[in-house]
């Protein structure tokens, strides 16, 4: 793991926050630690070293209809569990839902559910947070993602927290500037096309939604 800062709070525990992402398999539980996880994600990790379930989607009770891994998820969400789930407003169809505590202020950027995980480790007083399989991908459609959660990095460290990334999380990967300039033609042609089936993806996603 790589520290991206220094800690100088005392508060409270640690916290990992747990993507899908290639780094996720160097993840290791520990007594102490506070585990978040997002979505159906949660599903994966057992209950016991769960902390937090992030599901900020108002469309919850719908919008896994039909993906593949997703089966059961929204059963899941309606059962007890011994941890909060934070959503935006708390629905009472699912016990546990609590209302996203932090206050947010006009001009944050919160672009994925990683942000909103990150600023309330901030606001709850964390000293450390650890990540795991948060890449936000240039190549897949979280790329959209990295600015927002760049700039809440930034606010945590900016506020103290220690960051704990693994060395092969792609937030710590970016072409050199001037773009391109450390690699071949022929690497540059395989960028190009990552970024331009990137934000296609991210074209069609829109225009799914606009087409609901």
């Amino acid at each position: 793991m790589i520290n991206l800062a220094n800690s100088t709070r005392t508060k409270q525990a640690s916290v990992a926050i747990i993507g899908r992402g290639k780094t996720r398999k160097y993840f290791q539980y520990r007594a102490g630690l506070h585990v978040w996880a997002f979505n159906d994600n949660a599903m994966t990790i057992p209950p016991e070293q769960l902390s937090g379930v992030f599901e900020v989607h108002p469309d919850w009770d719908t919008r896994y209809n039909g993906i593949i891994g997703c089966e059961g998820y929204v059963e899941w969400l309606q059962q007890g569990h011994a941890f909060p789930i934070y959503m935006l407003v708390r629905d009472n169809r699912i016990p546990n839902s609590i209302r996203y505590p932090y206050p947010i202020q006009a001009g944050e950027l919160f672009t994925s559910t990683t942000p909103y995980a990150i600023a309330l480790a901030i606001h709850l007083g964390y000293r450390t947070i650890e990540l795991y399989g948060i890449e936000a991908d240039p190549g897949v459609e979280y790329a959209g993602s990295r600015d927002a959660i760049y700039y809440w990095l930034g606010r945590a460290i900016g506020a103290g927290l220690e960051i704990k990334v693994h060395e092969e999380c792609e937030l710590l990967k970016a072409p050199l500037y001037p773009f391109g300039y450390d690699k071949t033609p022929e690497e540059q042609i395989e960028i190009a096309q990552k970024n331009i089936a990137s934000w296609t993806r991210y074209k069609e996603s829109a225009e799914r939604k606009i087409n609901r």
